[in-house]
């Protein structure tokens, strides 16, 4: 399958990541009931020359993945820093999988953060994940 920016989101939406609810999209309200949720955010594209000759190319996409853990001001800092922690964890897990089922994921990095989603701060994760074909 050709590697698109539209297929790498769908991907990264159905991620399947222990104790994580995956979106397909940007979510534009959460309820904390439903967290931690995960969700592909800002997706690039871009070409890189693959041969020394210059005639063959290497699509390459990059994609934040975030996971929202808990609001801030709800939180207590050693419980969601912990969740923090799994939740790094269990995206490695996943996206291991995905990589070993040839879902053409070369890398990622993964930064625990504080994110804004409308006007709430949220404990979070946010992934760089890059694929290439």
């Amino acid at each position: 399958m050709a590697l698109t920016v539209t297929s790498f989101i769908a991907t990264l939406g159905t991620l399947s990541i222990s104790g994580v609810t995956s979106l397909t999209e940007l979510p534009t309200r959460v309820n904390a009931a439903d967290l931690p949720i995960g969700f592909p955010r800002l997706p690039t594209t871009g070409n890189e020359i693959a041969t020394f000759t210059g005639v063959g190319s290497l699509r390459n996409l990059s994609c934040e993945y975030v996971i929202l853990i808990q609001p801030v001001p709800l939180s207590n800092t050693a419980t969601n820093y912990a969740a923090a922690a799994t939740a790094i964890d269990n995206l490695y897990t996943t996206l291991s999988a995905e990589m070993a089922a040839n879902v053409q994921i070369d890398s990622w990095s993964s930064q625990m953060t504080i994110e804004t989603l409308g006007d709430i701060s949220y404990w979070a994760i946010v992934t760089q994940i890059e694929a290439s074909e």
